[in-house]
């Protein structure tokens, strides 16, 4: 019998006609599938929203184009962000209607277009969090990994040092560097400083993951034939080892790292240490309407909602992306 390597297994699995996709994802269940099929929906036009229709995030005057807004105090009392009104004809946190299906907030403005505009915030943030998590932890795992010595023993000390410090306390030491060196005109630049930040600081963790799984690849019959074959280094780890071997750890990962990175954006900006006035967030929203929950409104309600479903979206999708492609190898 021929001892074909974990790559060529993997080749052949996906060219088998009883392994198709389809198959694997109907062997995760159907409610499963639907749930993230309609998750993936709702967040996609909550995206588009944001580019496909003219409307203004911070338009005030939804019922009474007429009433006055003084805009010489910015922030209400408690340092909420957001200016006097002046006259009692804007209807705030009013219920859903035909124009405004989620209602309106503590400004009279339309809970839905802010829900919107703060997912493209979430998302866009999420992913620059992600790609320095993905090109930190990759680089670091693949050098600690492959190449033997002491870079291998560097980044395994530097790894535990970075393991041993809560990600928030590095976040805040962050926040004290970057408010000293960036200036008020650049503010806005502050939270994406901060998601670079966190998925450095998380990245060790897909670094150790990627190098235990280099470290026991590295010896294996078709690594060592790639490289009698006179194939280059970079060529062995990129091709045969992350994209065959390492490529559905890589992607649950990144998945997981998507939901955490949306909730340290939402928990700064909420302790003001993120996004600031007049950009939108979800953070920004539920501190700004924060003083409603003690009212009984449930227009906070849907922000937390909107978040926690957000968060919990992109983990059940790690979840099912872990169990898709763990099909996927035990059938090879």
């Amino acid at each position: 019998m021929t001892n074909l390597s974990l790559s060529e297994n993997w080749r052949q699995a996906r060219l088998r006609p009883d392994n198709g996709v389809w198959a694997r994802v109907r062997s995760l269940g159907t409610l499963r599938v639907v749930f993230v099929v309609t998750l993936s929906v709702i967040y996609a036009s909550l995206f588009l929203i944001t580019f496909l229709a003219d409307i203004d995030p911070h338009e005030r005057f939804r019922y009474n184009k007429d009433i006055v807004f003084n805009e010489d105090s910015m922030l209400a009392p408690g340092g909420v962000p957001g200016g006097v009104i002046e006259s009692s004809g804007v209807m705030v946190y009013a219920s859903p209607n035909e124009e405004h299906w989620l209602g309106n907030d503590e400004r009279g403005r339309d809970l839905l277009v802010r829900l919107a505009y703060g997912a493209r915030t979430s998302l866009t943030t999420g992913l620059v969090c992600v790609t320095f998590f993905l090109i930190a932890g990759t680089s670091f795992g693949v050098i600690a990994g492959y190449f033997e010595g002491r870079w291998h023993s560097l980044f395994v000390y530097l790894f535990n040092i970075v393991n041993t410090f809560p990600i928030l306390l590095l976040l805040l030491l962050a926040v004290i560097v970057i408010g000293a060196t960036v200036g008020v005109e650049f503010i806005f630049l502050r939270i994406y400083l901060l998601m670079a930040c966190l998925g450095f600081f998380s990245s060790p963790k897909l670094a150790e993951l990627i190098r235990g799984q280099i470290s026991s690849l590295k010896e294996t019959a078709f690594v060592q034939a790639s490289v009698a074959l006179g194939l280059k280094p970079y060529q062995i780890i990129g091709k045969h080892i992350l994209w065959y071997e390492c490529r559905p750890l890589i992607v649950v990962q990144s998945a997981y790292m998507m939901g955490q990175a949306i909730l340290v954006e939402t928990t700064l900006t909420y302790l003001n240490f993120g996004l600031e006035y007049p950009m939108v967030s979800w953070g920004l929203m539920f501190r700004s309407m924060a003083g409603g929950i003690m009212t009984g409104r449930f227009q906070p309600v849907i922000v937390m909602a909107a978040i926690a479903l957000a968060v919990y979206f992109f983990h059940y999708l790690a979840g099912i992306l872990n169990d898709l492609l763990a099909t996927e190898e035990r059938r090879g």
